[in-house]
C-alpha cells in the first residue's frame, strides 16, 4: 500500500483476519508509528514502512515472532532509541534503515550504539548465526547518489581490550562497535 491511503488514520481493523500474510509492505503515510493492527498478524515474516517522513516512533510489534525482515527506508524522523519489544523479535535477520541517519549529524551514530548495546545484550557471543541476532544484515546506507545520509565515526578497526568470543573489548565510536558486531556476531553491515 502507499500514496498515503489512509492517511494518519488507521488501518482497516479487520487486517486481523489475514491469518496467511507473511509480508507488508506500507509506504509514504502519515502514520507517526506502525499502526496498531499490524502487530495483531503475526504470520508477517516481512515489513516494510518506508518513505514515511511521519513515522517517529517504533509502535509495537511485540507479538510478530516471524518477523526476519524489517525495512524502514526513508524514516529520517525515526527515533534512534530502539523499542524494548525488539527482543521478543528472535527471527529477526534483516534490519535495513536506509538513509536514517540524515539529521542531526550524531542520529546514525546514537542507532548505531543502541543497536550494539542491543545485540551484546540478547545475542550470543559464539554459536552459530541462526541463534537470535546473530548473522543479523544491518543496512544503514544512502538510498540514492548524493543523499545526505551521514556516515559513522570512528575508524573501522578492532577495539582494544577485544578477544574472540570470550570479550567484545571496549569498543569506543560506532565503527568499533560495528566491527565488533561483524566480527564477534558475524552481522553485515552496509553504511555508505
Amino acid at each position: 500500500m502507499g500514496d498515503n491511503h489512509f492517511g494518519a488514520g488507521p488501518l482497516p481493523s479487520n487486517f486481523n483476519q489475514l491469518v496467511n500474510l507473511t509480508s507488508l509492505t506500507i509506504y509514504s503515510t502519515n502514520h507517526t508509528q506502525f499502526p496498531t493492527v499490524v502487530n495483531t498478524i503475526p504470520s508477517l515474516k516481512s515489513y516494510d514502512h518506508g518513505f514515511s517522513n511521519a513515522l517517529t516512533g517504533w509502535g509495537n510489534l511485540a507479538t510478530l515472532v516471524n518477523l526476519d525482515t524489517l525495512s524502514i527506508p526513508g524514516g529520517i524522523n525515526l527515533t534512534p532509541v530502539l523499542p524494548a519489544y525488539l527482543s521478543s523479535l528472535t527471527k529477526l535477520k534483516t534490519l535495513a534503515l536506509r538513509r536514517f541517519g540524515t539529521t542531526p549529524s550524531n542520529k546514525l551514530d546514537t542507532l548505531i550504539n543502541n543497536l550494539y548495546d542491543f545485540v551484546s545484550t540478547n545475542a550470543a557471543m559464539t554459536g552459530a548465526n541462526s541463534l537470535p541476532f546473530r548473522g543479523m544484515n544491518i543496512n544503514v546506507s544512502v538510498i540514492s547518489i548524493g543523499d545526505a545520509t551521514q556516515t559513522p565515526s570512528g575508524i573501522n578497526q578492532q577495539p582494544a581490550g577485544y578477544v574472540q568470543g570470550i570479550s567484545n573489548g571496549t569498543p569506543a565510536t560506532p565503527k568499533e562497535k560495528i566491527w565488533v558486531m561483524v566480527n564477534q556476531y558475524g552481522h553485515i553491515w552496509i553504511t555508505k
